[in-house]
């Protein structure tokens, strides 16, 4: 729970940078399996889409095999995703 919490947090302050830094220019991807993580993501993004679209991307990925239905859902909606899948020996991937 205290990871979610902290990375909704992390969600959060990056929405108030983008706004508060009127003048750069971000590209992010938010990288997570929580619906609620992503329910807020994609709720800060249209809120403040008309202050961010010209200089905000945003992105959306998820382990491939884990939360598929998020991920079509999301891209279906017009963002882009990723599906990320780890190669190589479990020692070097972990």
């Amino acid at each position: 729970d205290e990871t979610h919490s902290q990375y909704d947090k992390a969600i959060r302050y990056l929405f108030e940078r983008f706004i508060s830094l009127s003048k750069s220019r971000y590209e992010i991807i938010f990288a997570t399996h929580n619906l609620d993580s992503l329910r807020l993501a994609t709720s800060l993004w249209y809120k403040n889409h008309q202050t961010l679209h010209d200089r905000v991307r945003i992105s959306f990925a998820q382990l491939y095999g884990m939360q598929d239905a998020a991920t079509f859902s999301l891209a279906a909606c017009g963002y882009s995703t990723y599906k990320y899948l780890p190669f190589g020996p479990i020692r070097d991937v972990i």
